[in-house]
């Protein structure tokens, strides 16, 4: 895509080629500045309230100047301080989307926090299930012990008492 300088027609390979040309071509430093009486100040120059908006910097704050363009400088000083008031804006969005982020980020690590805390909860009770089942099992391991050794010591006895009558029947 080929573009061409307006101001000295010189041809270039693309549109950037043509701005960057701009800075040195002679033809476009010469051209007469007829957009400077409506050039708008810089957001924070200090100028919205002095009365010098909307006109060159090198013009001249006299009283006696025509007042026919005061309701294009009010104008523009509404639309200044307008652009002011949506950077403002802006910046607020970006400050309460900032804080709603710090506030999601401070609820994750509070709901992780949380969640730790009740998996280790999980963890101990499992822990104390664990001893109160181990517990359980030894005592009913004891009940049985006991059980089997009372059972053998009735056997134990009925033996004993079934060899006494066997000898004293014998011997008598």
């Amino acid at each position: 895509m080929a573009a061409k300088c307006r101001f000295c027609g010189k041809a270039f390979g693309n549109a950037q080629g043509v701005r960057a040309h701009l800075k040195s071509c002679a033809a476009y430093q010469a051209r007469p500045e007829k957009a400077a009486a409506f050039r708008q100040p810089a957001i924070g120059s200090g100028s919205l309230g002095n009365g010098s908006v909307g006109r060159p910097e090198n013009a001249s704050c006299d009283e006696d100047s025509d007042d026919s363009d005061l309701p294009l400088r009010q104008l523009q000083q509404r639309l200044a301080a307008e652009r002011v008031r949506l950077q403002l804006r802006e910046v607020e969005d970006a400050h309460a989307e900032r804080d709603r982020e710090a506030e999601a980020k401070a609820n994750e690590r509070q709901r992780l926090r949380e969640q730790e805390l009740d998996e280790a909860r999980a963890k101990e009770r499992a822990k104390e299930e664990a001893r109160r089942n181990q517990g359980e099992s030894a005592r009913q391991a004891e009940r049985r012990e006991a059980e089997k050794r009372e059972q053998q010591e009735k056997r134990r006895s009925v033996i004993q008492d079934v060899k006494r009558q066997v000898v004293d029947w014998w011997f008598s």
